[in-house]
């Protein structure tokens, strides 16, 4: 249902659901007793790696690890309350589906712990969750992760634990969907007449073509572009630039096009692509350009 992946250490490891789209507050916990108790004060460095399953379409950065002096009692398909001593990094969505992510952090024991719980303690309205644009056809829309070499362990100060945590937190991107899997990939550009900002018939079939594609793929986002030859004062090629990006918003706007999903940009006569000193490079140069994004992940309402 979920895919498999190599043990990272010995034959084995152990899989659960962090979330469903289905079911929001379905959780999976994996629960064990510590060899000995925690001491009050003491450093517990706490490792684990983690893998995104195969065929998840959904993911999500909920994980944590709760010491507790009992056990927690099971609340059928529920989500168990508790707030855990180490966690994975708020923002680092758990997406690697391909190798092990080592995880690791320390924390100071209030004496008295004897059982640790794995899983997803965060509630559903607070939980951030994302649906992945290289989910393979028929993923399911369960967030499920393996876990393997889960390491407990007393150390004499926080240094002694590599907390990798703490350089994960820098490197989230806030918000998730901002990470782009495809960048910079240019459409045909459309032309316009001189000192028009005004839709050609031209343009407006081109149009037709890439609203369809943003239909149809809802993870891309446009960048337009707009640009004017070298004639006229630079801040009236400013404004008409931007007249043209307008222009063609609008346009994809009536054809559907969510206008988030468009960034505009105007850049008066700074970037041409055609020689200024001849007619045919002035045409080239009385354009708007498109450069298509892909996110890699989506948000999912919870």
């Amino acid at each position: 249902m979920f895919g498999s992946q190599p043990a990272l250490d010995g034959k084995a490891y152990a899989g659960l659901v962090l979330y469903s789209q289905s079911k929001p507050f379905y959780r999976e916990y994996l629960q064990t007793s510590l060899l000995r108790t925690l001491k009050k004060g003491e450093w517990i460095c706490v490792e684990w790696w983690v893998c995104a399953a195969d065929e998840g379409r959904v993911i999500t950065d909920g994980l944590g690890l709760y010491f507790t002096p009992t056990a927690p009692k099971a609340v059928g398909e529920g989500m168990l309350t508790g707030i855990p001593q180490v966690s994975n990094p708020d923002l680092h969505l758990l997406s690697d589906r391909w190798s092990w992510t080592r995880l690791s952090d320390v924390f100071q024991a209030e004496g008295g712990e004897q059982f640790v719980t794995i899983g997803n303690f965060i509630a559903p309205q607070e939980l951030h969750v994302m649906e992945r644009n290289d989910a393979p056809a028929g993923a399911s829309n369960w967030a499920y992760v393996y876990l393997d070499d889960v390491r407990v362990r007393s150390v004499s100060s926080p240094e002694q634990c590599s907390c990798l945590n703490h350089s994960i937190e820098a490197t989230v991107t806030d918000p998730p969907w901002q990470v782009y899997q495809r960048e910079h990939v240019r459409w045909d550009a459309i032309l316009f007449d001189f000192d028009a900002h005004e839709l050609t018939p031209e343009a407006t079939a081109a149009l037709d073509i890439l609203a369809n594609e943003m239909l149809v793929n809802r993870y891309l986002v446009i960048e337009v572009n707009g640009h004017t030859d070298f004639i006229g004062s630079e801040s009236y090629n400013l404004q008409l630039s931007e007249k043209r990006a307008e222009s063609v918003m609008l346009a994809l706007r009536e054809k559907g096009v969510d206008p988030n999903r468009l960034k505009l940009e105007w850049h008066g006569s700074q970037m041409p692509t055609g020689d200024n000193s001849t007619t045919k490079g002035r045409e080239q140069n009385r354009r708007v350009e498109f450069e298509l994004l892909e996110h890699a992940y989506l948000p999912v309402s919870n």
